[in-house]
């Protein structure tokens, strides 16, 4: 069976008034971490975004968007979704330090300077295929 595809919109003032039609595939829960729902909660506040506002972004309720910062919600189909809205990444499952460091600042870097990344990007990609070993 097909994942089933739910869309909606907001037009909240939070969301810079911009219509967002935002496509959630509620067949799939994703895990989260506490590092990525402290991000979560972060960017939510620097949108100006109550939990009521995102949870009408990405239509679930308050509560919701509430047990998922807490972390009583440990997964949610809710996480893609959104990461879309606040623009954020993913959370990041790997127990190597510099994996997620090197992650986090590709990201960081993509959002603000897309060519620059893109640039870097390759300059890395080559670099791993001249390498020895």
């Amino acid at each position: 069976m097909g994942a089933i595809r739910t869309t909606s919109q907001t037009d909240c003032a939070a969301c810079s008034n911009d219509r967002m039609e935002i496509e959630s595939d509620i067949s799939n829960e994703m895990p989260t971490t506490h590092e990525w729902r402290e991000r979560m909660r972060e960017f939510r506040r620097k949108k100006a975004m109550s939990q009521a506002d995102l949870a009408k972004a990405i239509g679930t309720t308050q509560a919701t968007v509430s047990d998922i910062e807490r972390g009583k919600a440990e997964s949610s189909q809710y996480v893609m979704t959104i990461c879309k809205v606040l623009g954020i990444q993913p959370p990041i499952f790997s127990n190597d330090d510099l994996d997620r460091r090197w992650i986090r600042a590709g990201a960081t870097l993509k959002s603000k300077s897309f060519a620059t990344f893109e640039q870097l990007l390759r300059t890395a990609e080559q670099l791993a295929i001249t390498l020895p070993g």
